[in-house]
């Protein structure tokens, strides 16, 4: 008896051709909603892309002086900074303020992105889309993931707890755990030492270097600068940086590349 062949409707949907990088930036773990593989190519696999958002002032202050600001713990917006300890015991909550006015006498972070796609990171860290994203590569040993937690930790602590008897691994998972609310900025963290920052009192930096390389200006949709002075500056401080506009998606409720806009990287920028 002849074997029956399953009748198969022709797709009427041509299929789509991955964009230009994207095979290459899923085969290092980025993920396929990655914006910039439209049109870049990833970086080496021992850095990781990452994304800084900030207003149009302040990226043009850190291009122009190739530096950014190290944000402190005490001025975050999220309240737990470094209280991820269950607090239920008044010793405790004692020590664990001690711990974290310590760490931030000591320690500052830079706080990354995965990807520019979302508009919920422009809305809140990009001047509600008038800022700018600027695009870093940074050595992946360098980066911290952060930890989102249903609930506050608990950890056995010494049964008369001081500062000095908490080991740096518990200090390390307390500055990178986060509570699940905070989950959709999917943020990398890079801690600095405030003794090794530059100081412009009251405020310290980190200047750009082999470590902490501008690849990408990415002009939020609403944002007013004039593109082509942006890529004239940025040609001048960081020539292997591309500078573009983006866009809202039209098929999403995402965020993407301004066709008209997108830079011609056939000198090997980015």
């Amino acid at each position: 008896m002849p074997r029956l062949i399953a009748n198969v409707r022709p797709n009427p949907q041509p299929m789509r051709k991955l964009p230009n990088h994207l095979a290459e930036w899923l085969a290092l773990g980025y993920s396929k909603k990655m914006a910039s593989a439209e049109f870049l190519a990833p970086p080496p696999a021992e850095f990781i892309r990452v994304y800084h958002f900030t207003s149009s002032q302040h990226g043009q202050a850190a291009v122009r002086l190739k530096r950014l600001k190290v944000a402190r713990f005490g001025d975050a917006n999220d309240p737990f900074e470094l209280l991820a300890l269950n607090r239920h015991d008044r010793a405790i909550r004692h020590l664990a303020a001690q711990l974290r006015d310590d760490y931030n006498d000591k320690k500052g972070l830079l706080c990354f992105t995965r990807n520019w796609a979302s508009p919920l990171l422009w809305s809140h860290y990009g001047d509600r889309h008038k800022g700018v994203c600027l695009g870093f590569d940074v050595r992946r040993s360098l980066v911290s993931e952060i930890d989102y937690a249903d609930k506050p930790l608990r950890r056995r602590l010494p049964d008369d707890p001081e500062t000095s008897a908490i080991d740096d691994g518990l200090l390390d998972l307390l500055a990178r755990t986060k509570s699940h609310h905070w989950k959709y900025e999917e943020e990398l963290r890079l801690f600095i030492e405030l003794a090794s920052a530059v100081t412009v009192s009251p405020l310290f930096f980190r200047p750009f270097d082999e470590e902490l390389m501008l690849r990408e200006v990415i002009l939020g949709h609403r944002c007013d600068l004039d593109l082509q002075t942006v890529r004239t500056g940025v040609g001048e401080t960081v020539p292997n940086a591309v500078a573009f506009k983006a866009r809202l998606a039209f098929r999403s409720f995402e965020v993407r590349l301004n066709g008209k806009t997108r830079p011609d990287v056939s000198n090997g920028s980015a």
